[in-house]
């Protein structure tokens, strides 16, 4: 992660980075892959969750 990135990222952002649709990003929400930030009615996520998250897939792909 840059210095010059954000921390949060709201659903939208994290879909796009990921190259997902919100929607899909909502199922893996609910299956525990990626654990959301509420923040009144925002959804966010941390930025470094989403990339301890993509590692955590990463090592379960190639094992």
């Amino acid at each position: 992660m840059k210095p010059t990135e954000p921390i949060l990222l709201s659903r939208r952002e994290t879909a796009k980075l990921l190259n997902i649709s919100e929607r899909s990003l909502v199922n893996y929400e609910s299956q525990g892959l990626f654990r959301p930030i509420r923040l009144g009615r925002q959804v966010m996520h941390r930025r470094q969750d989403i990339d301890a998250s993509l590692e955590k897939l990463a090592a379960v792909a190639k094992a």
